[in-house]
């Protein structure tokens, strides 16, 4: 048996083959991220291990970012492909893409197979990944707009007063002024404050299609996630695209790790006994 380590890149990916049995190097190489370099890695593999995809394990970093398309190809040839454990960086440790492919493969060797974590597979998966992505930085992105438009009005009479959170129509109303004759500093900010107004109102109407299409894919695939108390389409669509493949989660505890309800302890002095 072989495992192969892969130290991820944007333009290039290193390559490094270990035989199980003796934990021997037995070679490493650099290939394209292109489809063309992804099958010259396939066959380069091929060549150095055996003609048998299901005798090699292929421990990869970055399968959801830079790893992805180097994970779906080789997944597509037969391989099992796993994220790689999360390298321990210390003081005065070697460092380069070598080393890196190197210890992605020896750190799996010795585990138990169903302690691996496959690479988040799929259509759906990928889509629902890609949308959840985007909502968080269009959410990111309306915060901005909607705090930027607090402080205009805020700092400038413009007619409408804001001492706390900005309402839907007071949004709509800023959005509908025209032009008017008023002082010059009053114009400009009327101005800016229209085209914030304009953007989270956009920005608003990608959100709610974001979220009609995240419920669409859920209902078709998972719609007994949406029955549970508290989770909506975007949590759905989280769990179906980072929680659910093998491998993700190992047990109860690590669920709650994952899902930020495993209370952590937070006891110092003589405050003993607390967590948050």
């Amino acid at each position: 048996l072989f495992v192969v380590g892969v130290d991820t890149h944007a333009r290039q990916h290193m390559y490094s083959i270990i035989e199980t049995t003796t934990g021997a190097h037995v070679d490493a190489q650099t290939f394209p991220t292109t489809q063309t370099g992804l099958a010259r890695a396939t066959s380069w593999i091929a060549r150095r291990t055996v003609d048998t995809p299901q005798a090699v394990l292929v421990s990869m970093e970055g399968t959801g970012s830079y790893g992805r398309l180097a994970a779906a190809h080789l997944a597509n040839v037969g391989y099992r492909v796993v994220e790689a454990l999360t390298p321990v960086r210390g003081k005065g440790r070697a460092k380069t893409d070598a080393l890196d492919a190197d210890r992605a493969a020896r750190d799996v060797l010795g585990l138990p197979a169903d302690e691996l974590r496959d690479h988040r597979a799929g259509q759906v998966a990928g889509a629902l990944q890609v949308l959840t992505t985007a909502r968080d930085r269009l959410s990111r992105d309306r915060t901005v707009q909607v705090n930027a438009l607090t402080g205009l009005l805020r700092t400038h009479d413009l007619g409408i007063d804001a001492p706390g959170p900005l309402t839907t129509v007071q949004i709509k109303t800023v959005k509908a002024w025209r032009a008017r004759e008023e002082a010059l500093d009053q114009q400009i900010a009327r101005t800016e404050a229209v085209r914030l107004a304009a953007r989270i109102c956009e920005l608003d109407t990608q959100l709610k299609e974001n979220n009609t299409t995240l419920r669409t894919l859920v209902t078709e695939h998972a719609p007994d996630l949406l029955e549970e108390p508290g989770i909506g389409p975007y949590t759905a669509a989280v769990i179906l695209a980072a929680w659910s493949h093998p491998g993700r989660v190992r047990s109860e505890a690590a669920f709650a790790r994952l899902a930020g309800t495993a209370p952590i302890p937070a006891s110092s002095g003589n405050r003993s006994d607390h967590h948050r």
